[in-house]
């Protein structure tokens, strides 16, 4: 039985990487991503099963600084 697909995304001018790492570990890493979406948009896509996940979002340089959204869905 497959899980639909969950999406992890950012939106905004400013430039955002994201982590996510699981299930039920804030070390283990499953995905990374840094503008694969439009423009500078973080996106990753993945299957995942009933879990506890954890997602990292941070700028790309250390020295910006913007508004930005974040988006997860399924």
């Amino acid at each position: 039985d497959k899980q639909p697909k969950h999406t992890f995304q950012t939106l905004g001018a400013t430039d955002l990487t994201v982590t996510l790492f699981g299930p039920d570990s804030l070390t283990k890493k499953i995905a990374d991503d840094d503008d694969s979406g439009a423009g500078r948009i973080s996106l990753i896509s993945v299957d995942l099963t009933p879990s506890a996940y954890y997602a990292h979002f941070r700028h790309f340089s250390d020295k910006r600084k913007g508004n930005h959204r974040v988006i997860v869905s399924r």
